[in-house]
């Protein structure tokens, strides 16, 4: 707890079930090992307290870590591609242009977690929360987020284009002028031309928006 390991070499570490709250592990190294043989030694962190640990920088490609509590930690820049997050608590967490390409984000909760210029595009989300989180400035393109709580989520200059969001998510959920929606418009020039102005009905609650409508 509370532990100095800046710029530590852990590839391939097993650290299931550690205690890890508060520490420092900026520009740490967690990603996999590949031998000559190529079979992969993957970073396991299941189950790990990350609560406010420093992980800016650090570089936790294809990392394990189910039901891993990373409760405001600092993983800014961090390189979490294809790592597992599943059934993670990520409240607060900052992931500010962190690279999360092919990450899997399922049942994680992420509410009020800081998503500003993250590239999310090939990352997996099914269930979870990602209430009141800022995703300003987000590349989502493609991604399926039927399914997830979006309430107050901030899209603001986000990517979106042929991600799957349903009607409702579409009124609970912020966007700006500049985000590009799901058909692949502007949201001023989507809004104009899906009429989604109106009052939200609960009788379309259940339908997913098409980007090819």
């Amino acid at each position: 707890r509370g532990v100095n390991l800046k710029e530590a070499f852990l590839q391939g570490a097993y650290l299931k079930g550690a205690n890890l709250e508060n520490a420092n592990l900026t520009n740490a190294d967690f990603s996999f090992i590949s031998d000559k043989e190529e079979f992969w030694i993957i970073s396991v962190l299941s189950g790990a307290n990350l609560t406010k640990a420093k992980l800016e920088g650090a570089n936790l490609e294809r990392a394990m870590l189910q039901e891993a509590s990373l409760r405001e930690a600092n993983l800014k820049g961090a390189n979490l591609a294809e790592a597992n997050f599943e059934n993670a608590n990520l409240v607060k967490a900052i992931l500010m242009k962190a690279d999360m390409r092919g990450t899997k984000f399922y049942w994680a909760n992420m509410a009020g977690a800081n998503f500003i210029e993250a590239d999310l595009s090939g990352a997996y989300f099914l269930g979870g929360s990602l209430l009141d989180a800022d995703l300003m400035a987000a590349n989502l393109s493609g991604r399926d987020l039927t399914g997830v709580n979006l309430l107050g989520a901030d899209f603001g200059g986000a990517n979106l284009k042929n991600a799957r969001l349903s009607e409702e998510q579409l009124h609970q959920a912020v966007f700006s002028d500049s985000t590009i929606m799901p058909d692949g418009e502007t949201y001023l020039t989507w809004l104009k031309a899906k009429r989604i102005d109106e009052p939200y009905s609960p009788q379309t609650s259940s339908q997913s928006f098409d980007p090819t409508d």
